[in-house]
């Protein structure tokens, strides 16, 4: 795993434990491909 990966997934774990019914279900079902690109993209070069 790389550096952004290791974020992405500490991102993605912290956003699941604090959101309940219709945002975590988007969150789970609904992150694929383009929103990882994106916070690849954008999001990583910035924090």
């Amino acid at each position: 795993m790389n550096e952004f990966e290791i974020a992405h997934e500490a991102f993605l774990a912290k956003h699941i434990s604090m959101r309940g019914g219709e945002r975590l279900k988007r969150l789970k079902e609904g992150h694929g491909h383009a929103e990882k690109y994106f916070l690849e993209q954008i999001w990583s070069p910035f924090r």
